[in-house]
């Protein structure tokens, strides 16, 4: 329950809250006790009742009262987590990056494709409203032509 972990709940919290079809946020998972403590605390007051807290990611898997995840687990947990939520007909959103290799998304995809669930990569820069037009003005000439970029 780090950086984009809160900013997951956050953004739960808030699409319960504006929800008119039912959509709950239902807990929080860490293995590190005092960060799962922290969060029952704090999601549990900003979402206005108790959440669940789980210790391991099996367990809200198990659990068949959840029908969607979100993952800000290290790296090397994304392709094999997601995989998991797909075979307990869990829907995800998974932070990237999604696999360290080819091999490793396309099993993804086809795990997705075998369970009939919604998989979704998160990207956050290429949804933002801050970027999204970006492109489109610099093709129609609204921004001019970009010759050097430092990062």
């Amino acid at each position: 329950m780090g950086g984009r972990a809160n900013a997951h709940a956050e953004s739960l919290v808030e699409l319960e809250k504006e929800s008119t079809s039912g959509i709950e946020f239902a807990g929080v998972c860490d293995c590190d006790e005092a960060k799962r403590r922290s969060a029952e605390k704090v999601w549990g007051e900003r979402s206005g009742h108790k959440i669940e807290t789980y210790d391991d990611m099996r367990r809200v898997l198990d659990d068949d009262s959840i029908d969607a995840v979100t993952f800000a687990t290290p790296n090397h947990w994304h392709s094999l987590i997601t995989i998991w939520a797909a075979q307990h007909g869990k829907h995800v959103y998974v932070e990237k990056p999604m696999s360290h290799d080819v091999v490793e998304g396309r099993v993804c995809v086809e795990a997705q494709k075998k369970y009939g669930v919604v998989i979704q990569h998160g990207t956050q820069r290429r949804s933002d409203a801050r970027f999204a037009g970006l492109h489109e003005a610099l093709k129609t000439g609204k921004l001019p032509r970009l010759k050097i970029a430092y990062g």
